[in-house]
C-alpha cells in the first residue's frame, strides 16, 4: 500500500520520503512553512486560564460522550468534564503530576500518575466513580525513582501501566497490571530505557514503545517488545538511525492489529517526525511524517475507522496532518489547530467509537497558561463499527 500525500498548496505532493535516505541526503531544513487553517474542527474552546504553568493535559471520552480532562498544575492532578451545557469548574484532586488517562470500553475512566513524598517517587492509580474519584492506590511499590507512566485499558478487561523507574541501578521499565482487581508489578526483563508508551491490541498482546541509548551510537532509538501468553518478546529496534537521535515515542494500533509509532528524530540542527508500521518481528522501513520547520512533541490516534491523526508542536503552531482510511489512504495538507505568540505545547489526542477526535493543549498568552480543547466530527458515512481497539 503505497503512502502518498493529497496535493495542495502548500503541502509535500510526493510519497513519503524515507527516513534513512533522507538522512543521507542531507537536505536543507524548509523554513517558513504556512499551515493551512483547520478544516471540520470546532472553535478553540477555553478550558482553564491561570498563571501557574500547566502541563500534560489529558483527554478521553465515555461512550456515553461525557469528556474528561485531567492535567498538571503547580505540583497537583486537576479534573474538569464537558458535557452538553459546557465544561465543568475545574477541580483540584491529588498532589502529583505526569498524569496519564484512559477510559475503556464500559465507560470506566483511570488515572495514573507520579506522586513524591518523603523522598519517594512513586506511581498511584485511580478510578472515577461519579461523581468523585477513588482514593489513589500506589501501584509501583519500588525503592528507586518512578515517573513517566502510562496506562491503557485492554480487552481483557484489564488495566495496563508502564513507567520509568531506577530502582535497578540503571534506568528500566516497568509493567503493572490488575488481574482481579488486585496489582502485579515487574521490570520487563532485559529492556532499558525511559519515555514508555503503551498500545492494547485486542487480546492478542499488549505492546510498549520505548527510548533507549545504543552503547556504541551518539544518540538514542526507540524500540518495541510485546507480552504475550509466553511472557515478552526481546526488544527490537524499530527506529535504526546510526546518525540521528530517536526520542518521544508515540504509539497507536489499528483495528487490525498493526502498530503505527511516530517519533522526534534529531540530526545536527534538523528535527523530523519519522514513522513506522508493522508487527513484532516485521517493521516498515522508517519514513518521514514532517520535514519542515522545526517539528516535536508528535501525537498520534487511529480511529475504528482506520483513519490515522497526528498533532505536533511547530515552535509556535499547533499543527495537525489526518491520513482518511480506505484502500487508497491520502496524508492531507497540514492545518494549525492554533497559533499563539508565546508558543503552545503539550497536545494530546483522544478519539473515541465514532472516529470523532478530541484535541487538548496549553497555550501560552503573556505571563497566563490556557488549557485548550477543540472536536473534529468524523464524516457518518464513514462511522463503520469495528472490533473494540484501544489507541
Amino acid at each position: 500500500m503505497t503512502e502518498t500525500t493529497q496535493p495542495s498548496t502548500p503541502t509535500p505532493t510526493k510519497a513519503l520520503p524515507d527516513l534513512q535516505e533522507m538522512l543521507r541526503v542531507g537536505e536543507e531544513r524548509v523554513e517558513g512553512f504556512t499551515y493551512a487553517q483547520a478544516d471540520g474542527w470546532t472553535p478553540v474552546e477555553e478550558v482553564r486560564r491561570s498563571t501557574d504553568p500547566m502541563a500534560q493535559p489529558q483527554v478521553v471520552a465515555t461512550p456515553e460522550g461525557r469528556v474528561h480532562l485531567v492535567w498538571g498544575e503547580n505540583g497537583w492532578i486537576w479534573h474538569a468534564w464537558r458535557s452538553d451545557d459546557g465544561w465543568s469548574t475545574p477541580q483540584r484532586l491529588f498532589m502529583g503530576h505526569q498524569p496519564s488517562l484512559e477510559a475503556d470500553e464500559q465507560g470506566r475512566v483511570h488515572l495514573v500518575f507520579a506522586h513524591a513524598f518523603g523522598g519517594r517517587h512513586q506511581i498511584y492509580y485511580t478510578r472515577y466513580m461519579e461523581p468523585l474519584w477513588r482514593l489513589p492506590y500506589e501501584i509501583s511499590r519500588t525503592p528507586g525513582l518512578s515517573h513517566r507512566p502510562h496506562v491503557r485499558a485492554a480487552a481483557d478487561d484489564r488495566v495496563y501501566v508502564v513507567w520509568e523507574d531506577d530502582s535497578p541501578g540503571f534506568p528500566a521499565i516497568y509493567h503493572a497490571y490488575n488481574p482481579e482487581g488486585y496489582w502485579i508489578n515487574a521490570p520487563i526483563p532485559g529492556i532499558r530505557g525511559w519515555r514508555p508508551r503503551l498500545v492494547t491490541r485486542g487480546e492478542e498482546g499488549i505492546h510498549v514503545v520505548w527510548e533507549a541509548a545504543m552503547p556504541t551510537r551518539r544518540g538514542d532509538d526507540i524500540y518495541h517488545a510485546q507480552m504475550a501468553a509466553s511472557g515478552w518478546t526481546l526488544a527490537e529496534n524499530i527506529s535504526d538511525t546510526p546518525a540521528g537521535d530517536s526520542a518521544l515515542p508515540h504509539a497507536a494500533a489499528t483495528a487490525e492489529g498493526e502498530i503505527h509509532v511516530v517519533w522526534e528524530e534529531r540530526i545536527a540542527n534538523r528535527t523530523f517526525i519519522a514513522y513506522t508500521y508493522g508487527q513484532y518481528a516485521s517493521w516498515r522501513r522508517p519514513l518521514v511524517l514532517v520535514y519542515w520547520g522545526r517539528p516535536q512533541q508528535p501525537c498520534l490516534v487511529i480511529s475504528r475507522q482506520g483513519y490515522i491523526h497526528l498533532a505536533w508542536v511547530d515552535e509556535d503552531v499547533l499543527a495537525y496532518r489526518r491520513r482518511d482510511g480506505g484502500d487508497n489512504p491520502v496524508w492531507h495538507a497540514p492545518q494549525a489547530l492554533d497559533q499563539a505568540g508565546g508558543g503552545v505545547g503539550s497536545p494530546h489526542l483522544w478519539v473515541n467509537e465514532d472516529g470523532n477526535v478530541y484535541a487538548t493543549w496549553v497555550r501560552r498568552e503573556g505571563t497566563e497558561y490556557v488549557l485548550c480543547f477543540r472536536t473534529w466530527e468524523m464524516p457518518r458515512e464513514q462511522r463503520t463499527h469495528l472490533p473494540y481497539v484501544t489507541t
